[in-house]
């Protein structure tokens, strides 16, 4: 007859390192989540300002942006942000129109 007793324990200890795990990465993941969507809308929030040409030292400051670069060629503004070690980039589209209206129009890209 063979003794069982203990079994559970070793199998148990399994159960919780594979779980403790996977709950960290899932964490990770979601953090990294939040990071992009925190980037992303430092690089619309600095078009957007540019495009209005406004000051920027207040979203640059708000946002934590690290690093960025901005093109501007036929009434399109491109920024691309390191914001928290991620990378976002952002397009606007300026429209002016005679009665000192600016229409921008947001082009998000990805990566």
């Amino acid at each position: 007859m063979r003794h069982d007793r203990g079994s559970v324990l070793p199998l148990a200890a399994l159960l919780i390192a594979v779980t403790s795990l996977l709950v960290m990465g899932i964490m990770q993941m979601a953090t990294t989540v939040v990071h992009r969507q925190h980037a992303q809308t430092a690089a619309d929030a600095l078009v957007l300002a540019i495009a209005q040409q406004r000051e920027t030292t207040d979203v640059v400051t708000s946002y934590d942006i690290a690093q960025y670069s901005v093109t501007s060629q036929d009434n399109v503004v491109s920024v691309r942000v390191i914001c928290r070690g991620i990378e976002a980039s952002a397009t606007a589209n300026i429209h002016q129109y005679p009665s000192s209206l600016i229409l921008v129009h947001l082009t998000q890209f990805n990566e």
